[in-house]
């Protein structure tokens, strides 16, 4: 089988070259803003004529942009991997930290997921530069969909290596199955909690017991006589009867499904719905389950909720698995691992875009340093949830006489900075995973340009453009790129914040690391913002002026 495969926003391999137009556009991205997914996203660089990735991990199948419907989806196709550029696990490490900070549990929908028929990612393909002029509407709300994970239905699957091994292509293979993964414990865990927020499914089943001075359902004849008559025991009596029990076959699914997402490294960061999943199933008891606990299971209309959360269940039980309930495992060097093993690698084609990914990543930095700021401040700064914003508002038809506003498209700032009940901006970030080092002077003006636009439209003096950093030994800190003077005296602060990513530095320290830069920022506008308020406080109650 022919495999493309690379890394974001490097060049991307193939075993025959000459098949690389038959795949790939040539159109460059400009800015990578309106790029759409189909076939990963990759383009032909102009300059060396080589195929190159950019804001889109995954595994998809390598698709004929010149096929039609009828020909495209064939049983052999070549496979497209493309992984992070730093290492394989880092789109896992920071989908944990999206998941385990306020941001995302105040904005539960900021994580959008699309799962597209076979003709609805045919159509992307007008997207990547091959039909730019005929789009439609249709086609340009997609676009606007900020879509983190996206599937593609109906195109079979493909497997991949569940063991991570010696060699490169298997840690590739068994961080994108792996991946996959995760969204597919967030699809089950969302179905679940549907299920436990309603009634349990209860179903009548035959219990016998020794009862005390009472009879309840039928006695028992033979075991009467053999437990209490024989002992001189008559006031106790043994019956059987028919009692309501959460402990099924659908609930034991659903509750083991949840202890293998509690034991998945994942699964810290979804605690919170993990638990409130447990205590609605406490009552029933955690037994290994397996594919063929399935069979004979029905769905009935008063319980719709469990068909959907069951799908899921079987998702999660097919590619996890554990030896022993309980029991923790040890990897090569001794060391205790985690309880859950990926024992299946096969794949429904999905992407990921890893640009959208890293702005939630920042946001949940930006959440976290806000906090601590605040805990020991008294200005209280804010971040604001992410929205569109309009710069002018439309014409008022109604009134003719009046000179028309000027109207701008809408724009949706990254990450914004607020400060009081009033919601002030005070500063504006950008931020992008692209290689800030690697692109053009032209998509480099583009992002100065954007920011420094967001800046004068919200009336900011701080903005900065945040963006991976490759080769640095160390978190630099940021660096000021200029000091423009506006006309009222006051000065336009620009900054370029770097975020190192290494796999020989633990998460947390580089987390950390990240948020501390990010807190002398917030110690610095802070200064600033404290001389503005006083000088607001200083200003004259009434005008005299005439």
């Amino acid at each position: 089988m022919q495999v493309f495969k690379g890394e974001d926003y490097k060049d991307v391999i193939g075993a025959m070259s000459d098949d690389y137009g038959k795949y790939f556009s040539n159109t460059s991205p400009f800015y990578d803003e309106k790029w759409s997914p189909f076939n990963l996203g990759i383009y032909m660089d102009r300059q060396d004529d080589k195929p190159k990735a950019s804001k889109y991990i995954g595994v998809m199948p390598a698709l004929d942009r010149n096929a039609d419907q009828t020909e495209m989806f064939g049983e052999e196709l070549p496979v497209i991997k493309i992984v992070s550029r730093f290492y394989a696990d880092l789109p896992l490490k920071m989908l944990k930290r999206v998941l385990a900070g306020n941001d995302y549990y105040e904005n539960p929908d900021m994580i959008k997921i699309k799962n597209y028929s076979g003709i609805e990612w045919r159509n992307l393909l007008k997207n990547n530069g091959d039909n730019e002029k005929g789009k439609t509407e249709e086609s340009q709300n997609k676009e606007s969909d900020e879509i983190l994970f996206g599937t593609v239905q109906g195109i079979g699957s493909i497997e991949l290596s569940s063991k991570s091994g010696e060699s490169q292509a298997d840690d590739i293979d068994y961080g994108l199955a792996n991946l996959f993964g995760v969204f597919e414990i967030l699809d089950f865990l969302d179905k679940a909690k549907k299920v436990c927020e309603k009634n349990l499914k209860k179903q009548s089943q035959k219990v016998e017991e020794n009862l005390n001075c009472k009879i309840k359902g039928r006695i028992l004849i033979q075991k009467q006589l053999k437990y209490n008559t024989s002992k001189g025991q008559n006031q106790k009596i043994y019956c059987a009867y028919n009692k309501m029990t959460e402990d099924i076959r659908e609930n034991q699914i659903i509750k083991y499904a949840l202890y293998l997402c509690k034991n998945h490294e994942i699964g810290a960061s979804l605690e919170e719905d993990i638990r409130f999943c447990m205590n609605a199933l406490k009552n029933v008891p955690l037994k290994k389950c397996s594919v063929a606990d399935f069979i004979g299971l029905k769905n009935n209309g008063a319980f719709r909720q469990y068909k959907d959360a069951l799908v899921a269940a079987k998702k999660i039980i097919k590619r996890y698995g554990v030896s022993e309930l309980g029991e923790k495992l040890k990897d090569e060097t001794g060391k205790e691992s985690r309880d859950v093993q990926l024992v299946s690698g096969e794949v429904t084609p999905y992407y990921i875009d890893i640009n959208l990914l890293f702005e939630y990543y920042c946001r949940a930095i930006f959440k976290d340093a806000i906090e601590e700021f605040n805990a020991s401040n008294t200005i209280k700064f804010n971040l604001e949830k992410k929205q569109e914003r309009k710069l002018f508002q439309e014409e008022d038809k109604k009134e003719k006489d009046k000179e028309p506003k000027v109207y701008m498209k809408k724009y949706t700032p990254d990450i914004v900075v607020t400060y009081g009940k009033e919601e002030k901006v005070v500063a504006v970030f950008d931020a992008k995973n692209s290689k800030l080092e690697d692109q053009d002077n032209r998509s480099r003006r583009a992002r100065t340009h954007q920011i420094m636009f967001y800046m004068k439209a919200l009336g900011c003096d701080y903005g900065g453009l945040i963006s991976p950093a490759e080769k640095l030994k160390k978190q630099p800190g940021g660096w000021k790129l200029n000091m423009a003077s506006k006309n009222d005296g006051t000065s336009m602060n620009l900054y370029y914040i770097p975020l190192m990513f290494s796999k020989e530095t633990g998460e947390d320290e580089m987390f950390n690391g990240f948020k501390k830069d990010v807190i002398d920022y917030l110690n610095e506008i802070e200064k600033d913002y404290s001389k503005k308020i006083k000088k607001d406080i200083q200003k004259p109650y009434i005008d005299f002026k005439k």
